[in-house]
C-alpha cells in the first residue's frame, strides 16, 4: 500500500500490485479547501492533508468520510500540512506551524509534539522513532511511544526534504548539502556538496541514493561516492526521482521555442547511465509521478492526471478534473488516487 510520501520507505514512488487500467471514476469527495500534499492509502483508508491543515479520513474504495481533525476544532490555529504516514494504526503528519501529531485511525490525538519552527515536509518512521527536519536547519528524532525527543542536530541550513532512513543511516538534504546521520547516535556519517539547495526528497535504490538538485545525482549510500552527475534539458531539476529496476523518471518544465510556450516534461532515463530513454509532455507542469506494475500516473497542472505505460512512455487514458493537480497521485490496488488544488478527492480504476 502507499502508506506514506513516495509510496514507501525508500521513496521510489513504485509499488506492486494491479494498476488502474480503465481511467474511469469510481468516487470523488469535495473537501471545500485546496489541497497540493500527495495523499496515502492504508488498509482501505485513504488520508488526505489540505492546506488549511484538516486531516481527512475517507474509506478508500468508497469515499465515505470517516473523520477530520483541524487543529482549529481545539482552538489553534490551523497551518498547511504535508503528506501523512501510516504505521502500526498511528498516523503521523507535520504541520507548517512546526507540530508533529499521532493519531488513532479513529482521529484521536496520542501526542503532539513542538519543534517551536517550521516543517515543510513529511516524516519517516523507523524503529519506534520518527525524523524530520526543520526550516530551521534542525533534524529532531521523536520517541514515537511517547512522543519525547530522543536527540536532535543543528546543521546550519534549511531542512526542506523529507527524510529517508535505510541501513541505520538518515539521508537528508539541507541547503545545498546532503547529509547522512547515523540514526542510533545522531551523528554525521558523511556529506556531498551539491550545486544548488535541495527541496526534494532523496530515493534509494539497488546500493545507491538519487538526489535531485539542479542535476540528478547517483551516490554511492555506503560513503557517498560520485556514480554519475546527469543534467536534463529544462529547468534545473528539483523533484525527487522515481526509481524502477530499469529506468528513473523525472519531471520538469521546458520551453518550446516553436509554440512560444514552457510546457510540462516527464523523462524517463536508464537506471545505469541516465541515457534519455523517452520524453511525455503536458500543457501544464506534470507532477512526480505514481508507478503500479507498467503504469504510471502523473498528475498535471492542466488538470489532467495521465496513465503512462512506463516502458515506452505511451498515453494509456486521461482522467480530466478539471482543476489543477500540483502533488503526487497515490497507487492503490486496482485504483489510483489524486487530489486538485480546489479540493477534490478522486478515485480513479
Amino acid at each position: 500500500m502507499w502508506s506514506c510520501y513516495k509510496g514507501n520507505n525508500c521513496h521510489t514512488s513504485c509499488v506492486c500490485g494491479s494498476p488502474a487500467q480503465k481511467g474511469s471514476l469510481l468516487w470523488s469527495y469535495d473537501t471545500g479547501e485546496k489541497i497540493h500534499a500527495s495523499p496515502v492509502i492504508m488498509d482501505n483508508i485513504l488520508y488526505v492533508v489540505t492546506e488549511e491543515g484538516t486531516l481527512y479520513s475517507l474509506i478508500g474504495d468508497k469515499g465515505n468520510l470517516l473523520w477530520k481533525y483541524n487543529d482549529k476544532d481545539k482552538g489553534e490555529t490551523s497551518a498547511r500540512a504535508f503528506p501523512p504516514l501510516v504505521m502500526e494504526h498511528t498516523v503521523y503528519f507535520a504541520c507548517k506551524n512546526g507540530n508533529i501529531y499521532a493519531m488513532t485511525e479513529n482521529g484521536e490525538i496520542k501526542w503532539i509534539y513542538e519543534t517551536n519552527s517550521i516543517i515543510s515536509s513529511s516524516p519517516a518512521v523507523y524503529a519506534g522513532v520518527l525524523y524530520t527536519g526543520t526550516l530551521d536547519g534542525t533534524i529532531y528524532a521523536i520517541d514515537i511511544s511517547k512522543g519525547e525527543k530522543k536527540w536532535s542536530l543543528h546543521t546550519g541550513g534549511l531542512c526542506a526534504s523529507s527524510p529517508v532512513i535505510y541501513g541505520g543511516m538518515l539521508f537528508i538534504g539541507s541547503d545545498n548539502i546532503f547529509y547522512v546521520i547515523d540514526i542510533e547516535r545522531g551523528k554525521k556519517r558523511w556529506a556531498y556538496i551539491l550545486e544548488k539547495p535541495v527541496c526534494s526528497s532523496p530515493a534509494i535504490y539497488n546500493g545507491a541514493i538519487y538526489v535531485s538538485a539542479g542535476y540528478i545525482y547517483c551516490l554511492d549510500i555506503i560513503n557517498g561516492a560520485k556514480r554519475w552527475i546527469a543534467e536534463v534539458e529544462g529547468d534545473p531539476l528539483m523533484e525527487t526521482p522515481v526509481l524502477t529496476d530499469n529506468s528513473i523518471f523525472v519531471t520538469t518544465r521546458v520551453y518550446m521555442k516553436e509554440l512560444d510556450k514552457t510546457v510540462g516534461v516527464l523523462y524517463s532515463l536508464e537506471v545505469r547511465t541516465a541515457a534519455r530513454q523517452w520524453a511525455f509532455f503536458s500543457w501544464g507542469s506534470i507532477t512526480e509521478p505514481a508507478v503500479s506494475g507498467h503504469f504510471m500516473y502523473a498528475g498535471s497542472g492542466d488538470g489532467k492526471l495521465y496513465a503512462i505505460d512506463t516502458g515506452c512512455g505511451l498515453q494509456k487514458w486521461i482522467y480530466d478534473t478539471g482543476s489543477m493537480i500540483t502533488s503526487s497521485p497515490a497507487a492503490g490496488e486496482e485504483c489510483v488516487y489524486a487530489v486538485t488544488h480546489d479540493g477534490m478527492v478522486y478515485a480513479i480504476i
